[in-house]
């Protein structure tokens, strides 16, 4: 007589960004394989970056600063200048351009 036997494994980890994506576990014996599928989503603080850093213009030229937003869920972009804010977007790269009298 044959006996049925289930095997468990547990796999624990500290979650981070990185741990995010597609999991698949797969079994298999001599009858045959079977797999099944998480999705795996971690969310985080957003990790900032403003571009160009630290960089000179001539008066009366353009400048374009970029800033972008690494977070999840979607983080919300503003660029402020002395406290004030210039702009605002969700979801996707700020693009800010000089103003002109």
């Amino acid at each position: 007589v044959l006996k049925e036997t289930t095997i468990t494994s547990n796999l624990e980890f500290i979650a981070s960004r990185y741990n995010a994506g597609l999991y698949t576990c797969t079994a298999s014996n001599i009858y045959g394989q079977d797999s099944s599928q998480a999705t795996l989503t971690v969310h985080y603080c957003a990790d900032v970056t403003i571009s160009p850093v630290d960089r000179r213009f001539d008066d009366g030229s353009m400048i374009s600063l970029t800033i972008r937003a690494d977070a999840v869920p979607v983080a919300n972009l503003a660029l402020s200048k002395d406290g004030v804010t210039k702009d605002s977007t969700v979801g996707k790269n700020l693009l800010y351009y000089k103003e002109t009298a």
